[in-house]
């Protein structure tokens, strides 16, 4: 079972789409997918991550989404 956790993110449209592909793989992949957490420190404030899922299976995956235009 995969739990979504769903923070503030700058991409929308692609976050959804994450979260869609890991909805309709449920059976498949487990842990914990954490959407739109600053999760480093800096000393410029927090730096947020698009995407990481954490799984027993897999470890820990960092995703950097893209979200319109602009790579």
């Amino acid at each position: 079972m995969l739990i979504v956790i769903t923070g503030t993110t700058q991409k929308p449209a692609s976050s959804e789409r994450l979260k869609e592909f890991f909805r309709k793989y449920n059976d498949e992949y487990s842990g914990y997918l954490y959407i739109g957490y600053p999760i480093i420190g800096t000393v410029n404030g927090a730096y947020p991550i698009d995407a990481i899922w954490v799984s027993k299976e897999k470890g820990l995956v960092v995703f950097n989404l893209i979200d319109g235009k602009n790579i």
